[in-house]
């Protein structure tokens, strides 16, 4: 049997048929990247995520599109307040998007077409809908005829006397634009330029398009006229959705996706979020709180996608728990396989049993993907494993046969990655310990921090071959056996070698080791860490030790993977350190004293050195 899902479009849930057997063909309505995501998206992206995991597992094969909106009021509004481009500004939190989806374990789409690169796209859907009578001209911009498509409303259920424009917050203006429409109901597809902002050229005068019909375009030109299964928010249902099949449909005759779903909304403690209410939330500011991004995932998820979902301090609380019962059962196999004669990475490459807790999944989620019903199933049997691990671990023999708890533990680690709540198998030990990770990424920081004072040309170190040590040789013979543990013991070491050195260092001292040794030492762990998925970069929000100022920031952008804001922040601190060097050169030393506790307000430590200059390093407040 077929999935079923809810059908927005028809308001029932039926099996899913595709157009093409075995394939399925989805498109989600991306974000308008003018600033950073919010609890919204993450709620979103996560289901649409999770529905794609599970049609792959059940053997179709997806093909999953979603866009960027990169042309927009907002967008532009942004621009004039920061003094910088829309270009500009597109490109920053198209990227911030990634890197909090990232964290969320969100797959990447197979396509992510813009507005910006689907101009020819649009022009012509205009221009059909123009010639079939269903757009018209007027004043440099082209409308929309809402009352020629007959079939207007299908899928909100709206009738016109309920209808009201911007009803998701895409509000048309009531002044210039209205004199300009046949109809107050009818919607923009082109709008003229205006001065200082960018357009393009069309046959109607320059200008750039409306919202709803980038969408329709990018559908048509990535997966074709008609589609199985359009997507995105609730609050998009009307108009956007609405207005997109209006123009599809006009032009092609044919439905423009076979099943509309849904995402319920967001609320936090109750209330709808909003910056006025003081609770708007982004990604990353729930993540600096709740610090372990499966949490978030799994919080999301413990709710139906359709259903809203509240996110309070008890709800997260809850899902922390309900995570720690999934690890603990994970944690079974990966710690402890060895011990019973496993080989907890081959294992993870066969296909579990048909078992009926496989089954009980299955049937949770063909039923429109019901999660918290696949849920119960997956946290039964991670306590059934924490209950097990639990007894071996106070050296009390299992009763449990070992082939049914491999067979468990398998079936368990099958589900979670169906449920995206399972990192990729690079990045799965690392989060088993933050000490261990902070350690490493700690490590890493050596050579940018204290490089430069060895003489160590960092462009020659990029270049030199990894000399075959004894850590390299320990960690390839943990790799090729897919022992990931045994080599993140061996990075550790390393870290834990440097991070030894550089105490000396940053507290006036003089190292005995070797510069030769220790640019080894760093070039080794640097590389290593990388294949087990650390990112080599300086991050802000980690412990940060300043010798910046002796490698260079172009050096820690290109070679550590600064972003341009922690750039900045970094030169404001320079600043503020310079400032104080000044005055206490002035004999200003309330100025100093001053200048030093705003630094320290800001999480920032200062060290001054016996040669006059000073070195600062940021303390984790965590």
């Amino acid at each position: 049997m077929s999935p079923k899902l809810y059908n927005s479009l028809t308001r029932r849930v039926e099996p899913l048929e595709t157009i093409e057997p075995g394939k399925v063909r989805m498109y989600c309505c991306g974000v308008t990247v003018y600033d950073n995501c919010h609890l919204g998206h993450a709620r979103c992206y996560i289901a649409w995520d999770v529905v794609r995991r599970y049609l792959t597992w059940r053997g179709y094969e997806v093909r999953y599109v979603q866009n960027f909106t990169d042309i927009d009021d907002k967008i532009l509004n942004r621009a004039r307040k920061e003094g910088s481009s829309m270009e500009e500004v597109a490109e920053r939190y198209t990227q911030t998007y990634f890197e909090d989806m990232k964290r969320l374990n969100v797959l990447e789409a197979d396509e992510y077409p813009r507005a910006t690169h689907t101009m020819d796209g649009i022009k012509r859907l205009i221009h059909e809908l123009e010639s079939k009578g269903y757009a018209y001209a007027s004043g440099g911009d082209v409308y929309y005829k809402v009352r020629q498509f007959s079939e207007y409303g299908k899928l909100s259920g709206r009738k016109f006397d309920e209808m009201q424009a911007g009803a998701s917050g895409r509000v048309e203006s009531e002044d210039a634009e209205a004199q300009k429409k046949k109809d107050p109901f009818d919607f923009a597809l082109w709008k003229g330029a205006k001065s200082g902002e960018p357009a393009w050229d069309s046959p109607w005068g320059s200008g750039r398009p409306g919202w709803h019909i980038e969408c329709s375009a990018m559908v048509r030109q990535s997966l074709g006229e008609t589609i199985d299964i359009h997507c995105g928010g609730a609050d998009l249902i009307f108009p956007h959705h609405e207005n997109e099949i209006a123009q599809s449909e006009a032009v092609t005759g044919k439905p423009l996706a076979r099943y509309w779903m849904h995402n319920g909304f967001v609320t936090v403690n109750g209330e709808k979020m909003s910056k006025s209410l003081g609770n708007f939330t982004t990604i990353r500011d729930l993540l600096d709180r709740v610090t372990d991004p499966m949490v978030v995932r799994l919080l999301v998820l413990m709710a139906h996608y359709r259903k809203p979902i509240d996110f309070t301090d008890e709800g997260i609380s809850a899902a922390k728990n309900g995570w720690n019962t999934i690890k603990e059962g994970l944690d079974f196999g990966d710690l402890h396989g060895d011990q019973f004669g496993w080989d907890s990475e081959k294992i993870r490459k066969l296909p579990p049993e048909d078992s009926e807790a496989v089954q009980q999944f299955r049937a949770a989620m063909d039923d429109d993907f019901n999660t918290p019903n696949a849920l119960a199933v997956v946290f039964e049997l991670a306590k059934e494993l924490g209950r097990d691990r639990n007894v071996w671990i106070h050296g009390v023999k299992i009763e449990t046969p070992r082939e049914v708890l491999k067979q468990k533990w398998l079936i368990l680690v099958s589900l979670v990655e169906v449920l995206g709540l399972i990192l990729p198998v690079e990045a799965r030990f690392l989060v088993l310990s933050a000490h261990y990770r902070k350690t490493i990424q700690e490590g890493m920081l050596f050579g940018y921090e204290h490089g430069s004072q060895f003489g160590w040309d960092f462009d020659k170190i990029q270049e030199l071959p990894l000399e075959d040590s004894e850590a390299v040789q320990q960690f390839r013979a943990a790799m090729d056996d897919f022992n990931t543990l045994n080599a993140l013991a061996v990075v550790f070491e390393l870290a834990k070698e440097l991070l030894r050195d550089r105490n000396i260092i940053v507290h006036g001292g003089k190292t005995e080791t070797p510069s030769e040794v220790l640019q080894q030492k760093w070039q080794t762990l640097v590389r290593l860490a990388k294949k087990l998925g650390f990112i080599n970069r300086v991050p802000m929000s980690a412990t940060l030790y300043g010798d910046q100022s002796k490698a260079s920031l172009k050096e820690l952008k290109v070679i550590g993977g600064l972003t341009d804001e922690e750039i900045e922040e970094i030169e404001k601190i320079e600043g503020l350190i310079q400032q104080r060097l000044d005055a206490r050169k002035a004999k200003n030393f309330a100025e100093g004293d001053r200048i030093r506790n705003e630094l320290k307000d800001q999480g920032v430590t200062l060290i001054d050195q016996k040669d006059g200059t000073t070195i600062w390093h940021r303390i984790d407040k965590d």
